[in-house]
């Protein structure tokens, strides 16, 4: 098993343990980035649905059900990440009684519209995607986005986190979707969407 190297930040579980992913495959969400995600959010992580779509160590997720929302699920396509995705779960879920977490092993571009289908509506739904620093990945993730049936979350709200490269413009007026706010942290950078109403 890795090597302990991030813990749990705030809520029922701060201070708790979890597992990273190597290096090589993942690149893992700063703290800095991670407390100031969850300052923006305050109260409205409570009894929220946090989903990660780009789930690699669960450190967001986890945080989220650590703070008080009501569950979260995660979607890793690479096998060994994976693994440790669900160590983080498992740990969690010894200590935090309820511990909504569900993970699906796959690519999130085809597994999170079937999954989001079903989804009951339960508070703020908030979607949070830290794709790998890749270009071509965030028109991707747009077409994702802007293709989601997100109607039945509409009487709760939707919020989009993307975490992405400081010099990558991630358009301010995505169809959907109006802008709301944007941190920089150097060469990171938080964008944050909310669905627009009918």
């Amino acid at each position: 098993m890795p090597t302990p190297l991030f813990k749990i930040l705030g809520g029922a579980l701060k201070g708790l343990s979890l597992h990273l992913p190597s290096k090589a495959t993942t690149r893992p969400t700063k703290a800095i980035i991670k407390q100031s995600v969850f300052n923006v959010l305050g109260t409205s992580i409570q009894n929220s649905s946090f989903i990660e779509v780009f789930g690699g160590s669960a450190s967001m997720g986890l945080e989220a059900l650590s703070l008080g929302a009501h569950r979260a699920l995660f979607f890793e396509k690479d096998p060994l990440v994976f693994k440790v995705l669900q160590q983080n779960i498992q740990l969690c879920q010894a200590r935090l009684k309820p511990c909504n977490a569900q993970s699906y092993l796959g690519d999130a571009f085809q597994l999170l519209p079937i999954h989001l289908a079903n989804l009951e509506p339960q508070g703020l739904l908030i979607l949070y995607l830290d794709p790998p620093f890749k270009p071509n990945l965030y028109p991707a993730c747009w077409e994702l986005l802007e293709n989601l049936n997100l109607t039945r979350a509409l009487e709760h709200g939707v919020l989009i986190i993307l975490e992405h490269q400081s010099n990558e413009h991630m358009g301010t007026n995505p169809p959907k979707f109006s802008i709301i706010k944007q941190r920089k942290f150097g060469r990171t950078s938080l964008s944050y969407y909310i669905l627009k109403g009918k």
